[in-house]
Formats: C-alpha cells, sequence, structure tokens
C-alpha cells in the first residue's frame, strides 16, 4: 500500500532535514513498541502505572503519571523562579521505586522504564531570547560564521548536554549509576521514549530522572 507522511516543525523554527528514514517494525497486537535510549526499538506488553512517584518538592505526583489523560507532571513554577534566582538547586527530579517482586521479575533482570512526554518552550526560549537576543546583532555572525567551526560546536555541545535532556540513574549499593540521558525533543507531539535499567542487586530498584525545572512535562510513566 501507500503511507503518507506529514512532516511539520514542532515551532515556530526552521528546520533543515538532511535525511529521511522509515523503519518498519513487526510485533505482537499487544505489545507498544517504542525507541529506547542507546538500546534501539523495543516492544512492550503489561505496563504497571506505579503509586508513588516524587519530585524534588516531595511531591506524589503518580496520579498524573498512570495514564495519558491529559493530566500531566510539571514543575512547580515556585521551583523555577527560585532556580532563575539562584536560591534553589537548577534541577527538578522525579524519584521512584520498581518492586522486582510485584512485577514478577527476578534477580538479574533488566527492566524498562516507559514514558510519555514532551520537552516544554524552554529549550526555545533560552535559544531565542538568551544565546540569540541577549547577543544582539552578534548572534548573527555566531550563527554565520562561528558555528561553521567545529570547536564552538563541540563547546555549544558541551554546554547543552551538561544542562539539558532527562538524565535517567538507579542507585547501586550507596551511589546513583547513570543509565542513560534522553535528549530534548518538540513541544507540541508528544512522545514514548523507553529507558532499559541495567540489573542491580536487591528485590528493588530506585530511579531517578533528573532534569532541568519545567524542560519536560509527562503524562505517563509505567514499568515493565
Amino acid at each position: 500500500g501507500v503511507m503518507r507522511l506529514d512532516v511539520r516543525n514542532e515551532a515556530l523554527e526552521t528546520h533543515y532535514i538532511d535525511a529521511m528514514e522509515l523503519l518498519e517494525l513487526r510485533h505482537e497486537g499487544d505489545e507498544m513498541v517504542v525507541p529506547a535510549g542507546r538500546s534501539g526499538p523495543v516492544a512492550l506488553r503489561t505496563l504497571t502505572a506505579l503509586t508513588q512517584v516524587f519530585d524534588s518538592r516531595g511531591r506524589n505526583v503518580a496520579r498524573q503519571l498512570a495514564t495519558v489523560d491529559g493530566s500531566v507532571f510539571a514543575s512547580e513554577p515556585a521551583l523555577l523562579r527560585e532556580a532563575a534566582r539562584g536560591t534553589a538547586a537548577p534541577e527538578d527530579h522525579l524519584e521512584l521505586t520498581v518492586s522486582r517482586r510485584e512485577l514478577g521479575a527476578v534477580a538479574g533482570d533488566s527492566l524498562a522504564l516507559m514514558l510519555t512526554m514532551r520537552s516544554s518552550l524552554m529549550s526555545t526560549v533560552v535559544f531565542y531570547e538568551h544565546m540569540l537576543a541577549k547577543a544582539g546583532a552578534r548572534s548573527l555572525d555566531w550563527v554565520g560564521k562561528d558555528l561553521s567551526r567545529i570547536t564552538t560546536v563541540a563547546q555549544v555541545a558541551r554546554w547543552y548536554t551538561g544542562n539539558f535532556g532527562l538524565r535517567v540513574e538507579v542507585r547501586d549499593g550507596s551511589e546513583w549509576r547513570g543509565v542513560v540521558r534522553l535528549m530534548d525533543f518538540g513541544p507540541v507531539a508528544w512522545r514514548n521514549v523507553a529507558a532499559i535499567l541495567p540489573p542491580v542487586s536487591g528485590d528493588s530498584i530506585r530511579v531517578r530522572l533528573l532534569f532541568a525545572p519545567d524542560e519536560f512535562h509527562v503524562d505517563r510513566l509505567a514499568v515493565k
């Protein structure tokens, strides 16, 4: 048959598309296939919602994350204002504990964390209002000339990866261990993404998702 694709900008920005690829993934009817950071697409079924998910302010936001229903987690506005003033840590987080027994998993099994989420307009505002508008006319040279140099691109990439994106960590003994970092994506379309959690010792796994305040909005969080 024929598949018709409609490609649009995520926001009022200009995009240059260099290549496009279409993948076909065969799976069972009761499975959901989602992209997973560093792991490629994964097929998931019988996802389990959690009853306790806490943000950095100690709020239990599990209800907002139980299903895709428009009740969405977002950072408290007060946290964003405090972070901008430098009176609070410049990041928010979601923390949860996954019981292997409740999922029917055994020690040595990896687990999958699935999120339905989208970026806010924060990265767009930072780029246009801070990085471009603040520099004035100098920003034209920066975009037209400086970004053609690999050293400048590397500097921007290091700054961006150090401040943006969603970092997934698991508690391994007495310390947090990084698992994967999910990049920003557009603020218009909701997206399903997954992170594969490596095996750790114990009957339960503590997971933490770290991000800049209000960088992401999350409609669903489930585990398998």
